[in-house]
């Protein structure tokens, strides 16, 4: 599905199958340093994973149960989740961190919506700002200004 890098280290969300940690300081010999498979209490698509802004949490999006999950990125232990934010759409949904914001183009059925989870504490992460608005896209800027297409 989708992944995220930080320093020598990549992330793949790996669908039904959680994620895949890798090691690239040789990029044409990857080195699989841990997987993260799902057991009957946490299971989920794995759609999408972003590494936090000083790369010590890996943010995920799963298309059920806990929808929203924090990891600590060594341990790969879950930190925090929030069990429902609204959907998570097959492939769709982006996401971007900035500082201790995530931004969520959450693919529900009823249209998107774009969320902003406050992850200051990782055991507790909330939405902050919820509002409907059908995303295609969305970027940011190196001063953390957010610009949607739609």
């Amino acid at each position: 599905m989708k992944g995220d890098k930080y320093g020598n280290t990549l992330i793949l969300a790996n669908e039904g199958y959680g994620f895949k940690k890798f090691d690239i300081s040789d990029i044409s010999q990857p080195v699989l340093l841990a997987a993260a498979i799902y057991t009957a209490n946490a299971p989920g698509f794995c759609q999408d994973l972003k590494f936090s802004a000083n790369g010590n949490y890996i943010y995920g999006l799963f298309q059920t149960y806990e929808q929203f999950r924090i990891y600590d990125a060594n341990t790969l232990a879950l930190v925090g989740f929030i069990q429902d934010i609204g959907g998570v759409g097959y492939g769709t949904t982006d996401m971007l961190v900035w500082g201790n914001k995530v931004y969520i183009d959450a693919n529900t059925g009823s249209g998107d919506s774009l969320l902003v989870i406050d992850v200051t504490a990782p055991a507790i992460p909330f939405i902050d700002t919820s509002f409907q608005i059908n995303v295609n896209d969305m970027k940011m800027n190196n001063n953390g200004k957010l610009f949607l297409c739609n």
